[in-house]
C-alpha cells in the first residue's frame, strides 16, 4: 500500500468470512460465498476504488464489466438504455390495440425489463381505458396501446420516458 493505494502485480485473496470491521478501517477481502472481491468500508459508506466504476457497498461484490479490465458493484442497478417514445394517436377500435411501437435501445436483451412512465399527466383516453404494455426485443423497447373497452377510443398525443436497467 502506498499512499493509502493498494496496488500489486499480483494479489491473491483465498475465500474468507466478511470481516467484522474495526474503527477507521476499510478491509479488502473474497467473499467466501461468492468467491469474489468484496469490501468492508468503514462505517459501511460506499467506497471508490481506482479502476472500479461507482462506488462498492458493503457486502456487495465486484462484477466484471465486459472485456476492458472494468469492474462494478454487482448489487447496484445500472442503466442500460433509455429514451422517449411518442405514442400514436390513430383511433383504437374496441378490444383491439395499435400498432405497436418499436424504438431503438442499444445493449437491451431480451433478459432486460423496461419501466416507463408519461412525460406529462396523461389526459382523454389514458385516463379512461386506454393501457400500454411493454416489453423488450434485442435492442429495442416496445410499446403496445390496447383498448379492451367496447368503444373507439382516440389515443390523445402522448409521449413516454422509458428506461432498462439491469
Amino acid at each position: 500500500m502506498v499512499n493509502g493505494n493498494l496496488w500489486a502485480q499480483e494479489f491473491i485473496l483465498g475465500p474468507t468470512p466478511a470481516p467484522t470491521g474495526s474503527t477507521n478501517s476499510t478491509r479488502f477481502y473474497m467473499d467466501s460465498k461468492a468467491l469474489w472481491p468484496s469490501f468492508k468500508p468503514n462505517g459501511n459508506r460506499a467506497y471508490v476504488v481506482p479502476g472500479i466504476t461507482g462506488p462498492v457497498i458493503d457486502g456487495h461484490n465486484l462484477c466484471a464489466e465486459g472485456t476492458s479490465g472494468a469492474y462494478r458493484d454487482c448489487l447496484a442497478t445500472q442503466t442500460i438504455s433509455s429514451g422517449t417514445a411518442a405514442l400514436g394517436t390513430s383511433p383504437i377500435a374496441g378490444r383491439n390495440c395499435a400498432a405497436v411501437v418499436t424504438t431503438p435501445a442499444a445493449g437491451v436483451a431480451t433478459t432486460d425489463a423496461v419501466s416507463y412512465s408519461f412525460n406529462a399527466a396523461p389526459s382523454g383516453a389514458y385516463t379512461t381505458g386506454l393501457f400500454i404494455q411493454s416489453y423488450v426485443t434485442p435492442g429495442n423497447v416496445n410499446f403496445l396501446v390496447c383498448n379492451p373497452t367496447e368503444n373507439r377510443l382516440l389515443p390523445p398525443a402522448a409521449t413516454l420516458n422509458w428506461r432498462v436497467v439491469k
